[in-house]
């Protein structure tokens, strides 16, 4: 029985080995300086893996790469979006890099600006709600709401950073931050209406 239980885990080192072995040489993607909580920054700075800046950039990598299932998953209907997503990916690599790096300075206002504009734009082109949209709809609108909610979580970790130290992230980046799930939700309801899908109302509960 021991015996059946080990076999498959040399089966695996085996093949490890032979993928090891047969692959051309490059630059290994595992350093082993993280293996005991900590992380070094590009800058040389050694962090805890707890510490703010690091939730900061965890949470905009999680929303960038959410994006990246959005992109993947695209209705036909709503094949416009796939440029303006990818845009947007790599200014989630520029934040990164404006929180990760002290004196990097990717993010102005005329990155906020631009997304403000493109935010009209989504909200010209749908009909206008007084009340909440529930989360939902097509399958890409769903998963931009979602994505808007990943938005909302990197801000609330980019303020946190900010105040445990202050000044290390820059106003434009907040700002730019701040706007993002205003943007993720006016593509949302954009995507709905490309896709044709009715959107859910949040109702008051009856008394």
């Amino acid at each position: 029985m021991a015996e059946n239980v080990r076999e498959p885990r040399e089966t695996m080192t085996a093949a490890a080995k032979s993928l090891v072995k047969n692959a051309p040489h490059g630059p290994k993607i595992y350093t082993r300086h993280g293996d005991k909580g900590s992380s070094i920054q590009i800058d040389g700075t050694k962090l805890s893996k707890s510490d703010p800046q690091i939730a900061a950039v965890g949470s905009l990598d999680a929303a960038q790469s959410w994006l990246g299932l959005v992109i993947a998953e695209l209705s036909d209907a709503c094949a416009e979006l796939r440029e303006p997503l990818i845009a947007l990916q790599q200014k989630f690599y520029q934040v990164q890099s404006d929180v990760a790096v002290p004196g990097c300075e990717f993010i102005d206002d005329d990155d906020t600006t631009a997304l403000e504009q493109a935010i009209d734009g989504f909200m010209s082109r749908v009909e206008t709600i007084p009340a909440f949209v529930l989360p939902g709809g097509s399958p890409t609108g769903a998963r931009l709401h979602y994505a808007r909610t990943l938005a909302r979580a990197a801000e609330r970790a980019c303020v946190a950073f900010s105040e445990a130290k202050p000044c290390r992230v820059r106003p434009e980046d907040l700002k730019f931050v701040n706007r993002l799930s205003d943007y993720l939700f006016a593509m949302a309801r954009y995507a709905n209406h490309l896709d044709g899908t009715c959107e859910a109302i949040a109702r008051k509960p009856q008394n």
